[in-house]
């Protein structure tokens, strides 16, 4: 391959394997309804302070609605508190797997490529890791009743 269908061809595998990369902060998007991590919707996410505010807002929505007790909800809020710097790393980190990708796919370094692919394997393996820790702190503070619901206006959703 040659010329401008090599980098046309480079360039369309820049979606595919940064999803990888995308995919992981989203682990903690669920409790988000899916928008990309803690409601960032710019090249990165949101800052820091931003996040949290958008995924406490998030989660006390549906806190309500399971009708939880003023002490789980300051627990959940607590677990949001000590896990965004983490998420917001990952975050950062994505952004800069994703900018890598693009300057790698314009040289057309394969070895570079999938260098930059591996990371981002392990970045969304770090950040499922992650997402999956969280949601069970926050399972550990829910009822088992208040636990079904949370998986049946899940399921609702998505479906």
């Amino acid at each position: 391959m040659r010329g401008p269908f090599k980098r046309r061809w480079l360039l369309g595998l820049i979606p595919a394997v940064a999803v990888a990369g995308w995919f992981a902060p989203r682990a903690f998007a669920g409790w988000g309804g899916g928008h990309r991590m803690c409601g960032g919707h710019g090249p990165h996410g949101f800052p820091d302070e931003d996040g949290l505010a958008f995924a406490k807002k998030r989660a006390a929505y549906v806190l309500d609605e399971l009708k939880a007790t003023d002490q789980q909800k300051a627990s959940i809020n607590q677990i949001l508190d000590d896990n965004m710097p983490t998420f917001s790393a990952l975050q950062e980190e994505k952004g800069k797997i994703h900018n890598e990708m693009q300057a790698a796919a314009e040289t057309g370094d394969f070895s570079e490529l999938e260098g930059i692919r591996k990371r981002g394997i392990d970045l969304a393996d770090r950040a499922t890791q992650q997402g999956l820790g969280v949601m069970k702190q926050v399972s550990d503070v829910l009822t088992p009743v208040q636990r079904q619901e949370v998986i049946k206006h899940f399921r609702n959703r998505w479906e």
